[in-house]
């Protein structure tokens, strides 16, 4: 993964310096380091998943990872380039809650039903289930692959995420989501890639 932007500094300094020791970790149980991985820090904002599920260009829904409802608190957002893939990254505490996504244009507002300007050609809605009010966030810029995400607001219980998709319009938006420990992970496919 590279090119990770984010929201929540002290989180994801913390998560930075997780990754560099899970790396160094790994390299000395495999009895070898790459050095120009060691000489350069470079780590990897891709946690493990439980699995790298299908992709989707339909509505896709889940109950979440042991989360009670309305405990779980959004902390932090980051965005980073893969092959064939930009990945979201949506950090809780309290558990991870439920989402239903959705590819969606336009992009608005939970409770409101009012357009928010998204930059991008097409839009990913991701609805939080069961988080706290607390769980809203800044407009956070991402990759050319996807440009921005944004909050769409609160609404009983549930907070509603816009993706924008830097996809041509022409294309099936594909994305997958999948979870890690305390995290929801949105990938957007690139052009060409996911099923397209």
């Amino acid at each position: 993964m590279r090119g990770v932007r984010s929201f929540g500094g002290r989180v994801g300094r913390g998560l930075a310096v997780a990754g560099v020791v899970m790396l160094l970790a790994t390299a000395c149980e495999d009895g070898e380091q790459d050095p120009a991985a060691v000489e350069s820090g470079a780590t990897s904002s891709a946690p493990p998943v439980e699995e790298e599920g299908p992709w989707s260009t339909e509505m896709t829904s889940d109950n979440g990872r042991g989360a009670q409802a309305g405990a779980a608190v959004l902390e932090e957002i980051t965005v980073a380039e893969a092959d064939g893939y930009d990945r979201v990254v949506l950090e809780f505490s309290g558990g991870v809650p439920g989402y239903i996504a959705v590819p969606t244009d336009p992009a608005t507002h939970d409770g409101l039903g009012t357009e928010v300007e998204i930059p991008g050609d097409q839009h990913l809605k991701v609805v939080l289930v069961g988080v706290t009010q607390e769980s809203s966030f800044p407009v956070t810029e991402g990759t050319a692959v996807v440009p921005e995400v944004h909050d769409l607001g609160y609404f009983e219980g549930e907070r509603g995420v816009g993706v924008g998709v830097a996809v041509p319009a022409d294309e099936p938006l594909s994305y997958r989501v999948t979870f890690g420990e305390g995290q929801l992970l949105v990938d957007i496919a690139h052009s060409g890639h996911g099923g397209h």
